[in-house]
């Protein structure tokens, strides 16, 4: 980790149905699973630095995974102490 990096300042909590959104994408769980460590590795420290949805307090981060040629959108939520990932979805930008 880069020094310069802010130490983490956020619990990650997924809600119910981000956990329902994830099983139900059909995506190698263990190709889900790391490519969500780096994301929220990155969320807990910058949350602010996905993309805000309107005036809502939802913001999205989209990150590839290359193995199966797809995009996944995270819909997530946060405040001082905690990231709340709200839901997920995928596309497939080829198609």
């Amino acid at each position: 980790m880069p020094s310069d990096w802010p130490p983490k300042l956020r619990q990650i909590i997924e809600s119910t149905e981000f956990s329902r959104s994830r099983d139900a994408l059909g995506i190698e769980p263990r190709l889900m699973d790391d490519a969500l460590e780096a994301w929220t590795w990155l969320l807990a420290r910058m949350p602010e630095w996905g993309h805000q949805v309107g005036e809502t307090p939802v913001h999205t981060l989209t990150f590839e995974i290359p193995e199966d040629g797809i995009e996944v959108t995270v819909f997530y939520t946060f405040n001082e102490k905690a990231v709340t990932l709200e839901d997920v979805m995928v596309s497939h930008p080829g198609e």
